[in-house]
């Protein structure tokens, strides 16, 4: 038995997302009662975290995904069983919202993964023993099938390139070539003899529902509060740049989220970039525009005026007026 940090986050942001669900259905009692429980909850494990964390000397952070345990920090996270236990179920406490995406905690947790072995090709790596039949570290595999509390969490943290590189990882290294099978985990070596690698039960629609759901934050992320609850969405916030080179369309129809369905289609012509939007009753709506690196953003024209965008990430933020469809021209240049 365990306290466990990603079970308990799971809880926690099931607890925030039942209490919208009994307001909204005429029950406010019950609402208030869930959102308590949310709040004591939330107290508790991030006093926990507090208290199990140890800040390494490149200022990383590492919390045990056990709380009542004090293990150490893994060295190499494949390199052990406990290690790579650890790598597939962390992402989950940073998928929750229990901790700011840009907060000091979520990026120090992310920081120590990085350093120590977390991700190979966008990937989640993991030992693989039993790919590899017990031969010993460095032998290690990808298992994809958590890459769904990746993608999530490098959406809110507004990590666009790693999530792209996930993207086309999922793809490259947890499928199969032109038949895009996958299993729960897969080798990264050839297994020893032998010229192809091997997969653990294929096929796997964990694994599929992972590049699903990183295809899909891509293209449509809903932004949420300190208590998790949606306060707006993110349109193209993270597809690949190659996307938008010249002739290419981008084209979403009828994507559900909290606040109604979203549609867009984003065209390129030359250095004309035409953007249809059909939006959600949101109070927040963005939209960005990853061009190929040789151009950027000139200016935009909605209804004749100019609006303001962000030169740096080419982020727009949208009129709230969701009455009608947006139509916007953007002038690109070198």
């Amino acid at each position: 038995p365990v306290i466990g940090l990603h079970g308990q986050a799971v809880a926690w942001q099931g607890l925030v997302a039942i209490a919208g669900v009994w307001l909204r259905l005429g029950h406010p009692h019950l609402a208030d009662r869930a959102e308590a429980a949310a709040v004591r909850l939330a107290h508790a494990l991030r006093s926990e975290v507090r208290s199990a964390a140890r800040r390494l000397g490149d200022g990383a952070l590492f919390v045990p995904a056990a709380l009542d345990d004090s293990a150490a920090p893994f060295e190499e996270l494949t390199a052990s069983r406990d290690g790579s236990y650890w790598n597939l179920v962390m992402p989950y406490a940073l998928a929750s919202g229990l901790f700011a995406p840009g907060g000091q905690t979520a990026r120090g947790i992310w920081g120590y993964m990085l350093g120590h072995g977390s991700r190979l090709l966008g990937l989640v790596r993991a030992d693989a023993a039993r790919l590899y039949r017990g031969e010993p570290f460095p032998a290690s595999g990808i298992d994809q099938v958590y890459g769904v509390g990746v993608a999530r969490f490098l959406a809110d943290a507004d990590m666009p390139d790693e999530l792209v590189l996930s993207l086309y990882g999922t793809l490259a290294g947890a499928m199969t070539r032109g038949t895009f099978v996958s299993g729960e985990a897969a080798t990264v070596l050839p297994l020893r003899g032998q010229r192809l690698g091997s997969m653990y039960l294929p096929p796997n629609g964990g694994t599929g529902s992972a590049f699903l759901e990183t295809l899909r934050v891509a293209l449509v992320h809903e932004r949420r509060d300190s208590r998790g609850r949606p306060i707006g969405v993110d349109l193209a916030i993270a597809t690949p740049r190659a996307w938008l080179a010249d002739g290419k369309r981008i084209q979403l129809l009828r994507a559900p989220t909290s606040f109604g369905p979203v549609s867009y289609v984003i065209r390129r012509r030359g250095d004309v970039v035409r953007v249809v939007v059909e939006p959600p009753p949101a109070p927040s709506l963005r939209l960005r525009l990853r061009l190929p690196s040789n151009r950027r953003i000139d200016r935009i024209t909605i209804a004749g005026r100019q609006l303001a965008f962000d030169r740096v990430s080419g982020t727009i933020h949208l009129p709230a007026d969701v009455s009608r469809t947006l139509r916007l021209v953007v002038r690109l240049s070198r």
